[in-house]
């Protein structure tokens, strides 16, 4: 089974991600919904991920023997959590930066910060990082089933 210190990794990187949306929605009250969505499912994924860490401490771990099916698709999935997690992270990083840098000779200087974060941030791409997320959710979600049967 994957190492529960990976699952630990992401379970606290949903966490972290959550608390950093919440502060942007929180920062500029004309933020788009798919910010608040998207820090939803980090922390509906963080939910999952904490009963996959479960999975491990409890007595049925043969099922999770290298080479088996469910590890397979666990590794997979969480693999698959760990790519979109950070790419969440990495787009959020820019946002801060790029909203917090002065205003003097950049193009950006007539714009006023909604305008700026609204340039920044890139719904469609961001759409489908949330899509992604989803996925990754209900991946977990099957294999969580399949365990328990």
């Amino acid at each position: 089974m994957a190492e529960a210190l990976t699952i630990a990794s992401l379970i606290n990187l949903c966490n972290s991600l959550g608390t950093r949306l919440n502060e942007i929605v929180t920062r500029y009250q004309t933020t788009n919904q798919t910010i608040t969505a998207i820090s939803t499912e980090c922390t509906m994924l963080q939910l999952a991920l904490e009963n996959v860490q479960k999975m491990g401490t409890s007595g049925r771990t043969e099922r999770l023997k290298d080479g088996t099916a469910l590890q397979r698709g666990l590794d997979c999935a969480l693999t698959g959590c760990y790519v979109t997690l950070r790419t969440i992270g990495n787009d959020i990083k820019r946002l801060e930066v790029t909203s917090d840098a002065p205003e003097n000779t950049s193009w950006r200087v007539g714009l006023g910060y909604s305008a700026k974060f609204t340039f920044i941030w890139k719904e469609s791409s961001m759409k489908a990082l949330l899509d992604q997320l989803r996925g990754q959710y209900n991946a977990l979600q099957l294999l969580l089933h399949a365990y328990s049967l």
